[in-house]
Order: structure tokens, then C-alpha cells, then sequence
């Protein structure tokens, strides 16, 4: 091996440690605790449809087909926090759509018909 050689290769092995270290960097976060936290995007095209059922919520109608994670707030009815293990971070929501526009009662209050298209959406909070 000639003395270029012997000067090259420690060379290209410090060049990719250090990349290695910064792609690393980005994709995760240290906590106070030294604890690592592997930040995901959220997909925003995520989706779930639905066929209504007369007389059922659209809330049941999830729940029958789908694991569904709610948090109760009492009488004002159930938040989804996560659809099939997807939990949205902090900056996406479940919007709910009733024949393609956004309800304005919960999933839980809205008793559909045999005719709606239910739709849950992984979105934006704006």
C-alpha cells in the first residue's frame, strides 16, 4: 500500500462517520431523560371509508371494523386519539366526513344512514 493509500482511507472513514452521525441527528430527539425519540411524519393522505348503517353511529360503525383508541369526555362523548395503532402527533387530528364534508357533531353523536360514505382523514391541525 503507498502513502496516499495509507492517508486516503482514514480520510474517507472519518467522512462517513460524520455523515452517518448527522443523518442520525435529524431523525431523532434526545429527551432530559436521555431517552431517544424517532420522530415520524405523519401521512397526511391516510384515510378510512366506511359504509353508513341505518340507525348505528359512525363512531360504532368504526369500532366494529376498525381497533379504535377514544378518550371519554363525559357527555360531550368520545375523542378518537388513534385508528389501527396510527396515534396523529401533535400537529394532525381524525377529521370526520360525512358524504365528503366535514360534520359537525362527533362521530359518536352522528347516527348514520345505509346511504352515507364515512370517511375518517388523518389531518393537519390549521
Amino acid at each position: 500500500m503507498n502513502k496516499a493509500s495509507r492517508l486516503l482511507y482514514p480520510l474517507i472513514l472519518v467522512v462517513v462517520i460524520i455523515t452517518t452521525g448527522c443523518s442520525l441527528q435529524s431523525i431523532t430527539t434526545p429527551t432530559a431523560s436521555n431517552e431517544v425519540i424517532v420522530e415520524k411524519p405523519q401521512a397526511e393522505t391516510q384515510s378510512i371509508k366506511l359504509t353508513g348503517q341505518d340507525n348505528k353511529t359512525a363512531l360504532e360503525i368504526l369500532k366494529a371494523s376498525h381497533k379504535v383508541g377514544t378518550k371519554s369526555f363525559g357527555e360531550l362523548g368520545e375523542f378518537i386519539e388513534e385508528i389501527d395503532g396510527i396515534k396523529p402527533d401533535a400537529k394532525h387530528f381524525w377529521a370526520f366526513y360525512i358524504n365528503n364534508e366535514s360534520s359537525n357533531v362527533g362521530a359518536g353523536q352522528y347516527t348514520s344512514k345505509a346511504s352515507d360514505i364515512i370517511e375518517f382523514k388523518l389531518e393537519e391541525i390549521k
